[in-house]
C-alpha cells in the first residue's frame, strides 16, 4: 500500500487527472439526469390527453345537457302560452294554434328524452 501512495504523491498530474476525470463524470451524469426529469415521458403525455379528452367530453356533455334544458324550458313556456290561449275564452284558439301546441308538446318530448339520455350515461 505505500508503494501505491507514494506514487500517487510522485505524480501531482495523475491525482489531476483523476479528480479533473471524477468531476466531468459527475457533471455529465448531473446534466443527464437533470434533462431526463425535465421531459415528460411517453406514459405521462398519453394519462395527460387522456384526461384532456375526457374532460374535453364531459364538458362537451355538459354544455349538450344545458342548452337541452333551455330548450326544453322555451318549449314548456310555448305550451303553456298555448294553453293558456286554448282555455281563455277571450281569445281565438285556430287550427294553426292547435297545430303548433302539437308540434310544440312533441318537440318538448323529444327534448326531455335527450336530456333524460344523457343524464344516464
Amino acid at each position: 500500500m505505500a508503494g501505491i501512495g507514494s506514487k500517487i504523491k510522485a505524480s501531482p498530474v495523475t491525482l489531476a487527472t483523476i479528480t479533473a476525470t471524477i468531476a466531468a463524470l459527475t457533471s455529465i451524469l448531473g446534466t443527464a439526469f437533470f434533462i431526463d426529469a425535465r421531459y415528460a415521458h411517453a406514459d405521462e403525455v398519453r394519462a395527460a390527453e387522456a384526461d384532456a379528452a375526457h374532460a374535453l367530453k364531459s364538458q362537451k356533455r355538459n354544455m349538450r345537457r344545458e342548452f337541452l334544458t333551455l330548450r326544453s324550458e322555451q318549449l314548456d313556456d310555448k305550451v303553456f302560452e298555448l294553453k293558456y290561449k286554448q282555455a281563455s275564452q277571450k281569445s281565438k284558439f285556430n287550427a294553426l294554434d292547435a297545430a303548433m301546441l302539437d308540434r310544440y308538446e312533441r318537440n318538448l318530448r323529444d327534448v326531455q328524452a335527450e336530456i333524460q339520455q344523457l343524464e344516464n350515461k
